[in-house]
């Protein structure tokens, strides 16, 4: 059935489910979006409810939400569509391929159902699967409570009586929609699941791990033991990473920021908070600047922190900023030359001796003596 868009008018199929109790015939219908895993199984819950408890066995088509390998002797059902069977008590039991007649109940259901609700719907305009549900519920309830036309009583009346009894109770909590699978970890620790990957612990790289995916959370199983859990994210090809799963280095590198890097340089001196701050802008992502600071660190352990400083004192000054122009000044000593020449520039000069001292001549006595005026005798 069509379900009208109301802001732009487009067209979306819906598709009907239907389930029949084969002893009252008490029938149950639906709108959902698809066919595929979790309308499969949110209807399955809904009818289960709808019926008051579960069945022994449910024969179902073979649609790939319910089989994954189709066989006539021994197919392989869907590991989240046994699950729900699981939780409610049933068994799921594989109709045979274009074997009608395995599910007959139900195939006279899909006929009744086209004819008294289908049929006198097929003109109504419906802008919302709720609002096309709706409607559905009302010729369900007239088609369940419709007269047999050759037993006493209706298919509600048969259900009241003879069936609900015989089914197997409801179970207290309701199921949550889950999607059950295997995965594999990569190199880097992440299992890729609907186009998101989830971190597992680091040391559980390349192993193979069972997966329940609900609307909310994602859980990781290894060996039927719980492993961890994630928030689910339905953002496509992101990435969730728990800092309890990355190695240290891995932690080291994300933990990094521009205020790590300063706050280590002001350790070491003006200089050094310098040279980092001019280094800083000039950063493409947070990779380089651990890379970068690890540079630092690495002059600092090789040359000292008051070498490392008088080297920044210097690159500030002149705009150096690169960690190899650094090494190459501390490898060459300059920083020491640089250093001393402070040094002989600051020191106090030495002192003058006046110009009136016995011992100086001065230059009116080397005149006197070009002039013939007097002997240069010492």
């Amino acid at each position: 059935m069509n379900v009208c868009d109301p802001k732009t008018g487009e067209l979306t199929v819906a598709q009907i489910f239907i389930g029949v109790l084969g002893g009252s015939n008490y029938t149950f219908c639906e709108a959902t979006w698809s066919q595929k895993l979790p309308d499969w199984i949110e209807s399955h819950v809904r009818m289960f409810e709808f019926f008051g408890g579960t069945p022994k066995v449910i024969v179902h088509d073979n649609l790939r939400s319910a089989v994954t390998k189709v066989s006539r002797t021994s197919p392989v059902i869907n590991e989240s569509y046994l699950r729900v069977c699981q939780h409610y008590g049933t068994h799921p039991f594989a109709a045979r391929a274009y074997k009608p007649k395995d599910k007959s109940p139900a195939e006279v259901a899909v006929q009744i159902v086209e004819r008294w609700i289908i049929f006198r719907l097929r003109k109504q305009k419906f802008f919302s699967l709720t609002e096309l549900n709706r409607a559905i519920r009302q010729l369900l309830d007239q088609l369940n409570h419709k007269p047999f036309q050759k037993l006493p009583g209706n298919r509600f009346t048969a259900w009241i009586e003879s069936e609900r009894s015989a089914l197997i109770p409801l179970p207290l909590d309701r199921y949550e929609t889950a999607e059950w699978g295997r995965t594999r970890a990569g190199i880097d620790y992440h299992v890729t699941i609907d186009e998101h990957s989830y971190s597992v612990p680091n040391q559980h790289r390349g192993m193979e791990f069972e997966y329940k995916l609900t609307s909310t959370t994602l859980e990781l199983f290894m060996h039927s033991k719980h492993v961890t859990t994630h928030t689910r994210s339905f953002v496509r090809g992101g990435q969730t990473t728990l800092d309890s799963h990355r190695t240290q280095a891995h932690n080291a590198v994300a933990g990094w920021t521009p205020a790590t890097s300063l706050e280590w340089a002001k350790t070491v001196g003006p200089g050094t908070e310098a040279v980092v701050s001019m280094q800083l802008p000039k950063l493409s992502n947070h990779y380089f600047g651990y890379r970068g600071l690890a540079a630092m660190k690495r002059l600092h352990h090789d040359f000292g922190a008051l070498r490392l400083e008088q080297a920044c004192l210097y690159a500030a000054k002149h705009r150096v900023m690169n960690t190899e122009d650094l090494r190459r000044i501390l490898a060459g000593n300059l920083d020491q030359l640089l250093a001393r020449d402070a040094a002989s520039q600051n020191a106090s000069p030495k002192p003058v001796l006046p110009a009136n001292h016995e011992n100086v001549r001065g230059a009116s006595h080397y005149l006197k003596i070009l002039n013939g005026e007097e002997d240069n005798e010492p």
